[in-house]
Parts: C-alpha cells; structure tokens; sequence
C-alpha cells in the first residue's frame, strides 16, 4: 500500500548512485521487491534503476524489463510529454526520443537495449528475439523511437530477426524515420546490408515530411559515399 512516488523515489536513487560492484545484489533485490508490489506508475524507473549494474544484471531482471517494456500501460496514445521550442505539435522527430523516455514503455525500451549492450554471448538477446516484432509495432511513434535502439543492438546476435522487425518498426508515419535512434538503426543495417535501407531512402527522399525528406538526403549522401549506392 505503499505510495508509489516513495519507491518512484528509491528506483531513481539506486540509477543515479555510486555504487561499487558488491553492492548491485542489493540493487537487485530491492528492484525485484519494488517490481512485485505491482504499481504500474514504477513502470518507467525500473530499468533505469539497473543502469550502474547493467553488465551484470541477471537474466531474470532482463526478463523482468521485456515484460513491462510490452506490458506497460503508459503511455496510452501519442500525445506528447514534452514539446520542444519551435515545435507545434511535440511529434517532431526531434522530439521524439524525448517523448519516448519520459514514458513507461519507451524508457524501458532503451533500457532493454542498453541491457543488450552488454550480451556477450547472446542469452540476454534471446530473451528478446520472439517480441522484437512486438515491440517495433507499438502503437505510440515515440516508443517506437526507443525501441530503435533495442533493435539496432539485437542486431549482433540476432541480425534476422531485427531486420523482419525494423520492417514493422517502419510501418508508420514518416516522421519516424527522422528520428535519431531510426537513422542510427538504418545506418548499423546498411553497412552490412545495404540493399535493405535503399527503398527506405527512396520513401524519404519522396516524403511530404520535411523532417523526413531531410533526413532522407543525409542518408542517401552517407549511402553514396560509404556504401558505393548509386
């Protein structure tokens, strides 16, 4: 019955403090205890809580953050959190990556694909793979933002299957793919697979987003010149 802004309160202690390596059991449990009390409103710190400790964060946490990356309740539609100066709306795609980590699904996004940084042999990815298309798909264009980058890092262990989900993730309005993670995500698959991230030039370059067409022609000009396109 606890308020959740007191644990709101200890998640966020536990990402911003320095901490040596004997304590992150401690972080552990208290992240584990914090998550069975079942606020949804700790949705959006846990995964930041981890963040001193991701590379040693065990398999049942990662699991943990996947869950509520799909699960999570916030946000419910696409209205923005922040609205930068110069913006209309807040659904520039510079705004983007800010909309997506001040909510649930999208911090915990990025946080999954930081906890992917650190797979060194892939078994925190495989946790992933099966929802990767899920989580490309969500609803939200912000959160879609932020989970560029779990598929940018997926890309490692899983390249396949991160391709069939950057698919999904690009099913949407074209300012998405203006977006800082989506052009990063686009730039890793073109320099191994090219042939891939072409019609997606195309598509920007013919764009009725400015954002997009602008994007489009950075793209294009960095395929030209790195990766031999015509």
């Amino acid at each position: 019955e606890v308020n959740a802004a007191y644990t709101d309160a200890v998640l966020m202690g536990l990402g911003e403090a320095e901490s040596a390596g004997e304590v992150a059991p401690l972080v552990f449990e208290a992240v584990r205890h914090i998550a069975s009390l079942g606020q949804a409103d700790n949705d959006r710190w846990l995964g930041m809580s981890l963040r001193r400790h991701y590379r040693d964060v065990p398999l049942d946490l990662v699991e943990l953050v996947r869950d509520r990356a799909l699960q999570a309740l916030d946000p419910t539609d696409n209205t923005p959190v922040v609205v930068s100066e110069g913006s209309d709306d807040g659904q520039s795609a510079a705004d983007m990556h800010m909309n997506g980590i001040n909510t649930a699904r999208g911090s915990l996004a990025e946080a999954l694909g930081d906890l992917l940084v650190y797979d060194v042999d892939g078994q925190r990815t495989a946790l992933v793979v099966p929802h990767l298309k899920t989580m490309a798909g969500d609803p939200v264009l912000s959160v879609r933002s932020c989970a560029a980058h779990t598929l940018a890092v997926s890309l490692r262990h899983a390249r396949p299957q991160a391709i069939a989900a950057f698919e999904t993730l690009i099913d949407a309005d074209d300012r998405l793919l203006a977006a800082g993670l989506v052009q990063q995500l686009m730039l890793y698959i073109g320099n191994v697979d090219p042939e891939v991230v072409d019609p997606v030039i195309q598509r920007m370059l013919a764009s009725s987003d400015d954002e997009a067409r602008e994007a489009g022609g950075r793209m294009a000009a960095f395929a030209a010149l790195e990766w031999k396109r015509p």
